[in-house]
């Protein structure tokens, strides 16, 4: 998979941004506070995040004083040259995902979002949980192995793989 473009608006300090993304490998670097970080938490949102949830977290991610919702678009481009673009706003928002050579037939909206995307991406449903890991948050790795309930971001087969990795390849 590769993301071709992103288009972000409402965003934290960033009120509209379009990145296209040419390159098989792409680099954001910049002064702190630039919002590279911000750019990230909008890409893991696009994959991850259900875009009707009301957490106060996601109240967060629209700056401050406005009304509008938090908004993230993103087209991606599987192995096979399928086209992908993903549609989500913040808080309470919605969700849709479009396909075709121009990703503008809708494949699936709503609730239905999430499940498509990997099965659209080409992610096996086990193989979700690895996949977030791409999306770790500046400063969040510490968490990976969290006693929380719910296991913290990496939880079941993917965190007790992560766990033998690191200590057949670390601790040995």
């Amino acid at each position: 998979m590769r993301i071709l473009q992103v288009k972000i608006e409402n965003w934290r300090s960033i009120r509209r941004l379009t990145l296209d993304l040419e390159k098989a490998i792409t680099i954001i670097q910049g002064p702190n506070e630039s919002g590279k970080s911000t750019v990230q938490e909008a890409i893991r949102h696009a994959f991850l995040v259900d875009a009707g949830s009301a957490a106060s977290e996601l109240k967060e991610l629209v700056p401050w004083g406005s009304s509008a919702k938090a908004h993230v678009e993103l087209s991606f481009e599987t192995r096979s040259g399928e086209r992908f673009r993903i549609v989500k706003s913040f808080p309470k928002g919605e969700a849709r995902l479009y396909s075709g050579p121009k990703a503008d037939a809708l494949l699936a909206e709503g609730r239905g979002v999430q499940e498509r995307i990997f099965e659209s991406a080409g992610i096996p449903g086990a193989a979700a949980d690895l996949f977030a890991l791409l999306w770790i948050d500046q400063g969040a790795g510490i968490e990976l192995f969290g006693k929380r309930r719910d296991g913290g971001p990496l939880a079941g087969p993917a965190q007790t793989l992560v766990k033998s990795i690191i200590k057949e390849n670390l601790l040995s």
